[in-house]
């Protein structure tokens, strides 16, 4: 029974890296689909300099990648474009999206 209750235990952390690891490879994905269709309220903006380190740089990486098709489906969306313009949001600042399991989108700015 303990033999049983080990593999159950290891089968369980493996299950949760293997999860963890595809999480992170699509929490920077370039889905300017979902980008174009947002409203209001189905976004935040964060400073890139307000994360930790290591966070920033992993976005600022990615970044380099994506600014240009995040700021296109932006200006693609003239609700989002209106509402981001409203909080002083510079879209060409904007250099990086992710996308929660809610459906919602964090804008990075520069």
């Amino acid at each position: 029974m303990k033999r049983l209750v080990s593999i159950a235990t290891a089968a369980a952390f493996s299950a949760l890296a293997v999860a963890g690891t595809a999480q992170a490879a699509t929490m920077w994905s370039n889905d300017t689909a979902a980008i174009q269709s947002l409203k209001a309220g189905q976004f935040t903006v964060t400073r890139i300099d307000s994360l930790n380190h290591d966070r920033a740089e992993d976005i600022r990486k990615q970044g380099d990648e994506m600014a240009s098709s995040v700021q296109k489906a932006i200006r693609a969306n003239p609700t989002l474009l209106r509402n981001l313009k409203a909080q002083n949001v510079e879209i060409d600042n904007v250099v990086a999206a992710a996308q929660a399991a809610d459906g919602t989108v964090t804008f990075y700015l520069r």
